[in-house]
C-alpha cells in the first residue's frame, strides 16, 4: 500500500474517533437534569357544610391513616410528629417546625371534618404526599437521621407538644391548608394555581435564601421536549430546530410566576407545562443551546400558602410560629381544639 493511502487511512481513523468522542460528549451534555417534583393535584374545594363541627374534634382523638394500603390507627399528635418529620427538615428552626406542626394538624382536622380520605375505606387521611400529606415511619426516621435520631425526635416532639391541639381557622372553620418548599420572594394567590379564590391564601412577600433549592437550572433535550409537548398539544407543532422562534413567555403574575406561555401554535398555562415536563416551579426563564431547552426555575412547589424555606428564614430572624402563620395565611386565627 502506498504511503499516501496509509496517511489517508490514518486520518480517516482519527477523524472517526474524534467524531465518536464528540457524539458521546454531545449526548451526555443534553441529558435532562433529574429532579424530584412533588405531584400537587388540585385540592378538593369542599361544600360549606362539614360532616363534623370543631367541637366534635378533640386533640386526643385517634386518626385512621392509610399507610401503603394498610389502615393504621394512631393518636393525632403522634401522627402530626410523623408528618412534620416527613414534610420539613429537622435542621430547621424550632419556630418553623412549630408552624409546620400547626399546618399539618390543620390539614388533618379539616380532612377529618369533611369526610376523610377516599383512598381507602375508613381512612381519615393517607401517607401519600400527592394526595394528603407525607409521612415518616420510625424506621424511616432512624434510617434518615441515624446518629441524630434522638436529638431530632426530641426537637420535633417539642414542636408538636408546644402547639398541641392548635389549628388555623377562618370564620371558625379550619382553613384549606396549602404549603410548599420555596417561593423565591412572593407566594401566589390561590386562584392563579387552583380553581377558587380564598381570602386567606393571598400572595405575600416571602424571605428566601439563595441556594440550589431555590434556583435551579434544568435542561431538556430538544427532541424529547418537542415530543412531549406535541403529544400533549398537537396544535403546538414544535420543531426542534425552530424552538427559539416558537417559544416565548406571554404573561406573568405579579409574583413573578409565569401565567401563559406560547408553544408554537398553542398557548398554555405554565401550570400545565410544569406537569408535562416536571418543572420545580412556574417561576422560570427560558434559554436555548444547540441541543437543549434550558429552564432556570426559581422556587420549588406551587407557591400557595406557607413557604417552608421562608418560614425558616423568618424564624432565624426572630419571628415566632404565630407570626409566621399569620404572615402566610391572611386573616386567620390560631384556634385550640377543646
Amino acid at each position: 500500500m502506498r504511503k499516501s493511502n496509509v496517511r489517508i487511512l490514518m486520518v480517516m481513523m482519527v477523524f472517526g474517533i474524534i467524531t465518536m468522542c464528540w457524539a458521546a460528549l454531545k449526548n451526555d451534555s443534553v441529558k435532562r437534569t433529574t429532579v424530584q417534583v412533588l405531584d400537587e393535584p388540585e385540592p378538593v374545594i369542599e361544600s360549606t357544610t362539614p360532616a363534623l363541627t370543631l367541637t366534635e374534634v378533640h386533640p386526643d382523638r385517634l386518626v385512621h391513616v392509610n399507610i401503603d394500603g394498610k389502615l393504621v390507627t394512631m393518636n393525632l399528635e403522634d401522627y402530626i410528629l410523623d408528618v412534620v418529620a416527613a414534610e420539613m427538615p429537622a435542621t430547621f428552626e424550632l419556630e418553623a417546625l412549630k408552624a409546620q406542626a400547626v399546618a399539618a394538624r390543620t390539614f388533618t382536622i379539616r380532612k377529618i371534618m369533611y369526610g376523610g380520605c377516599n383512598s381507602l375505606k375508613g381512612a381519615d387521611i393517607c401517607s401519600k404526599s400527592n394526595h394528603c400529606q407525607a409521612f415518616s415511619t420510625q424506621e424511616q426516621m432512624q434510617s434518615k437521621w441515624q446518629n441524630n435520631y434522638d436529638a431530632n425526635t426530641t426537637k420535633l416532639l417539642s414542636a408538636v407538644e408546644q402547639t398541641r391541639g392548635e389549628i388555623l381557622t377562618y370564620d371558625n372553620q379550619p382553613i384549606l391548608m396549602l404549603y410548599h418548599a420555596s417561593s423565591y420572594g412572593f407566594t401566589e394567590n390561590v386562584e392563579n394555581v387552583y380553581s377558587k379564590a380564598l381570602p386567606y391564601l393571598r400572595s405575600v412577600s416571602s424571605p428566601e435564601v439563595s441556594n440550589d433549592t431555590v434556583t435551579t437550572r434544568e435542561e431538556f433535550e430538544r427532541i424529547q421536549f418537542v415530543k412531549d409537548i406535541n403529544a400533549a398539544y398537537p396544535k403546538a407543532g414544535l420543531s426542534a430546530s425552530q424552538l427559539e422562534k416558537q417559544i416565548s413567555i406571554l404573561s406573568r403574575f405579579p409574583s413573578g410566576r409565569v401565567n401563559m406561555i406560547k408553544l408554537g401554535g398553542a398557548a398554555i398555562s405554565a401550570i400545565d407545562l410544569r406537569h408535562i415536563i416536571e418543572m420545580r416551579s412556574t417561576n422560570f426563564t427560558i434559554g436555548f443551546d444547540r441541543y437543549s431547552v434550558i429552564l432556570t426555575t426559581r422556587g420549588y412547589g406551587h407557591g400557595v400558602g406557607m413557604s417552608q424555606t421562608g418560614a425558616n428564614v423568618m424564624a432565624q430572624e426572630g419571628s415566632g410560629y404565630m407570626d409566621i402563620l399569620s404572615h402566610y395565611y391572611t386573616g386567620t386565627k390560631l384556634t385550640k381544639l377543646n
